[in-house]
């Protein structure tokens, strides 16, 4: 459906990768000419639910929300599939439409979750999140009432009591570790995320490692059969140590 030769690749494409190998361009001009024409495939298929909806007269006032649970890199930062945090991972398209109720044909770069939709339907039904919930309703930014709802977002990656990874995003930074190492991008200057300054600000990534903490701390439990705490996904879960002062610890490790 696209021709490769017409794609421009974003700048965090580069040459040559961080292991110094030619990167093959083409390849990725391809891989992103497939993956559009699944793109066009389910906005085809969207539009047929849609025009169902209209002939059941049901469209108009229904709540409705598109939105997916990642994106790929497909080259950028060299790497291909998810599994990290840049953005074309973690960023991923959020439409919300309720005629009469939300406004139309507006964008916002308000920070939000896919654990707020379920508090934004409740929300919308009159209803209200149960103890162990902590998803905000995003309607008072999709009604105009409020710029914002999260001060930071957080997200996280992993499969294993070790091998999980935690990412604070705010409306200026994001930061996360891995393997070992910090990162930082300051996403106003560098909305490519090409350029990591966790070396030259470590007073923002002291502020990032206590505001996870916070979010630690402030996240209820949840009963869920075989549901893990956060604490104990970073394999910090001690009898012995108080947690909250060893998460602190392994954070302040990485910058000295």
């Amino acid at each position: 459906m696209y021709n490769p030769d017409d794609i421009d690749l974003p700048p965090n494409v580069t040459e040559i990768n961080k292991k110094g190998e030619r990167t093959d361009l083409n390849g990725l001009r391809e891989m992103r000419a497939n993956y559009y024409g699944k793109i066009t495939l389910i906005d085809d298929w969207i539009g047929k639910i849609t025009q169902a909806m209209t002939e059941r007269e049901t469209w108009d006032n229904t709540l409705t929300f598109f939105l997916a649970d990642h994106g790929e890199h497909m080259g950028a930062h060299g790497k291909l599939g998810k599994g990290h945090f840049y953005k074309e991972s973690g960023g991923i398209p959020f439409v919300m439409r309720w005629p009469n109720h939300v406004q139309s044909n507006q964008h916002t770069s308000a920070l939000a979750e896919h654990i707020d939709v379920g508090a934004t339907i409740l929300d919308a039904i009159g209803g209200e999140c149960t103890g162990g919930h902590y998803g905000v309703s995003l309607l008072p930014i999709a009604t105009g009432e409020e710029k914002a709802v999260h001060d930071a977002v957080f997200s996280e990656i992993g499969s294993g009591k070790n091998a999980y990874r935690h990412m604070v995003c705010t409306d200026r930074y994001k930061w996360w570790m891995e393997n070992n190492r910090e990162f930082l991008f300051d996403l106003e200057e560098d909305p490519w995320e090409m350029d990591n300054i966790a070396n030259q600000h470590s007073d923002c990534c002291d502020q990032m490692r206590e505001r996870l903490l916070q979010f630690y701390l402030d996240t209820p439990f949840d009963s869920a059969r075989d549901y893990q705490p956060l604490f104990t996904r970073a394999g910090l879960a001690s009898d012995e140590v108080d947690v909250a002062d060893r998460l602190y610890e392994m954070f302040k490790e990485f910058t000295g």
